[in-house]
């Protein structure tokens, strides 16, 4: 059930936040083709298997990208 998987999506989601893998999880609602932005606290390779082994990547809901990228010193929300 699609419901179904989206939802354990989302629960997965806050787990990987809770265990300080994730900063960040943010929907994005404006319409356009981008879905989703999650920053991990992961290299390149363990954020690829994490989405590898998400549900909705597993059944094809989803698709992803990794991006590297770096922050400023003591940036947070």
């Amino acid at each position: 059930d699609l419901r179904q998987i989206v939802w354990e999506h989302g629960r997965r989601n806050f787990a990987l936040r809770n265990a300080g893998l994730v900063s960040i999880v943010c929907p994005i609602t404006d319409g356009g083709p981008l879905k989703g932005i999650a920053i991990f606290n992961t290299g390149v390779q363990e954020t690829k298997q994490i989405m590898e082994d998400d549900p909705g990547v597993k059944e094809g809901i989803f698709v992803y990208e990794v991006h590297t990228g770096r922050s400023f010193p003591g940036d947070h929300l």
